[in-house]
C-alpha cells in the first residue's frame, strides 16, 4: 500500500508536526519508553511522529506507522 498526498498537504502534515513536536516529545517524556519497545502509531499520516518514536527507541526498538490509504 502507498500513501498518496499532493505538495501542499504534504507541506501542510510537516508544518504540523512542526508545531507540535515540542508537545509530542514532552509526551514521549511522559510515557517512559525503553530502548527495547514496541511502539504502533496508528493514524501515523505521512510518519512525523512515527519516527520520532522510532529516534527515541533507538536500534533496538520498533515503531510501526499505519495510516488508512486515501487512494
Amino acid at each position: 500500500m502507498s500513501y498518496t498526498i499532493d505538495e501542499r498537504n504534504l507541506e501542510r502534515q510537516r508544518l504540523l508536526a512542526r508545531v507540535l513536536e515540542p508537545l509530542t516529545k514532552r509526551l514521549l517524556d511522559a510515557l517512559r519508553l525503553r530502548p527495547d519497545s514496541r511502539c504502533l502509531d496508528i493514524g501515523c499520516g505521512i510518519g512525523e511522529t512515527t519516527r520520532l518514536i522510532a529516534r527515541y527507541l533507538g536500534p533496538h526498538g520498533e515503531c510501526t506507522g499505519i495510516d488508512q490509504d486515501g487512494a
